[in-house]
C-alpha cells in the first residue's frame, strides 16, 4: 500500500518472477528427462522440434497457474488461509480435468466439467505436441482458453483488491 507504484507494476512484477520460474523448472524437467534418465537405464525424452510448442503451453499454462495464485492471495488474508485452500484446489482441479483419470474413462457428464477445467486444455495442449504431432495451429484454442482464463482471473483479483482497499 505504501508503494509509490500503481497495483499493476506490482501485478506485473510477481507475474513475471512466477513465469520465469515455472519456465526454469520446465527446462530442468527437460534437461532430466533428456539427459539423466539414460544414466539410470531409462528412455531419454525425446523432445526435438518440440521445444517451442512445449514452452508456449507452458507458458501459457503457468500464466493460469500464476493467476490463480494472485486470486487467492487476493481474496484470502494470511498465508495459512490461502496455502490449504489452494492445494486442495489444485488436486480437485486435477481429479476432474482428466490428469488422474482420462477423460474418455469417465462419464459423460464428467466429460463436460473436464473440458470446462484449465488443467485440462494445458493436458490437451500437450497431446497435441506429444502424441498427436500437432503444432501450434492445432493447440490454438488451448493456449487461447488459457490465456482467456488468466485474463479473467486476473481481472476478478483486481477488481476484488480495488474493491478492498476503498473499503
Amino acid at each position: 500500500y505504501t508503494m509509490p507504484t500503481s497495483p499493476l507494476v506490482l501485478l506485473g512484477g510477481k507475474i513475471i518472477t512466477y513465469l520465469v520460474i515455472c519456465l526454469l523448472q520446465f527446462y530442468i524437467i527437460l534437461f532430466v528427462g533428456k539427459y539423466m534418465f539414460p544414466t539410470i537405464g531409462l528412455a531419454s525424452f525425446d523432445f526435438e522440434g518440440k521445444l517451442i510448442g512445449l514452452t508456449l503451453v507452458t507458458l501459457f499454462a503457468g500464466l493460469a497457474a500464476v493467476s490463480l495464485g494472485v486470486l487467492f492471495g487476493t481474496l484470502f488474508k494470511t498465508q495459512e488461509q490461502s496455502s490449504p485452500f489452494g492445494a486442495t484446489f489444485v488436486v480437485i482441479l486435477a481429479a476432474i480435468s482428466g490428469i488422474w483419470v482420462p477423460t474418455f474413462a469417465m462419464p459423460q457428464a464428467m466429460q463436460y466439467v473436464a473440458k470446462a477445467s484449465p488443467m485440462n486444455w494445458a493436458l490437451e495442449g500437450y497431446y497435441t505436441i506429444l502424441l498427436r504431432d500437432g503444432g501450434l495451429w492445432q493447440m490454438r484454442y488451448d493456449i487461447i482458453l488459457l490465456l482467456l482464463f488468466s485474463l479473467l482471473i486476473l481481472t476478478i483479483a483486481l477488481f476484488y483488491d480495488k474493491k478492498k482497499r476503498y473499503l
